[in-house]
């Protein structure tokens, strides 16, 4: 069963006639950056309709953080999560969430240099002699999509397929860093 049929279902028995179709609109409208509701205010507004009752996915209580992390795993099924979810009780509301989901694992933190920043356009690094490959199942398990790295002249990258489901994410997480981080962003380079 799908996450969406599970939303669908659950929400039938709470009296409520959703639909797929408004479940994704619904789902494409709250991943908007100026839609952003803080966690703070939805622990609230839940406290307020179930009381002290704790939330819980299989037996096992879970913050509104990590609620969204689930749901930012279900949005995004086939792309792993560059990170575990340990740093997510600090994010304040859902796009922060997708950009610790999405940050590249192994992107160091470097200072802006020179007119094209840290990285040039690929046809400068071909004409360079470097190679590009994209990860492949030999190399183990499925690769976080932003996690790039070079060795031995090869440049390896996650294939990047950007979808309905991934575009509308990757556009307001790269329109939250450039809002609310001055610096080079982690998400806005890899891209």
């Amino acid at each position: 069963m799908e996450a969406g049929e599970e939303i669908e279902e659950a929400a039938e028995a709470e009296g409520c006639n959703i639909k797929i179709l408004d479940l994704s609109l619904t789902i494409h409208d709250l991943m908007m950056l100026e839609n952003q509701i803080p966690f703070s205010v939805v622990e609230k507004i839940y406290k307020l309709r179930y009381g002290d009752a704790a939330t819980a996915v299989n037996g096992s209580v879970m913050s509104v953080g990590k609620l969204a992390w689930e749901t930012i795993r279900n949005i995004m099924d086939e792309v792993p999560p560059s990170s575990n979810n340990n740093g997510v009780e600090k994010c304040q509301h859902l796009v922060h969430v997708c950009r610790v989901y999405l940050r590249p694992t192994s992107l160091a933190e470097a200072a802006y240099v020179g007119e094209y920043g840290r990285f040039r356009r690929a046809t400068e690094y071909y004409e360079a002699g470097v190679r590009f490959r994209g990860w492949s199942a030999d190399d183990g398990s499925k690769r976080p999509l932003l996690d790039v790295m070079f060795l031995d002249g090869m440049l390896r990258m996650a294939l990047q397929i950007i979808d309905e489901k991934t575009g509308y994410i990757l556009r307001n997480v790269l329109a939250y860093e450039q809002k609310y981080y001055q610096a080079a962003t982690s998400i806005g380079e890899a891209m």
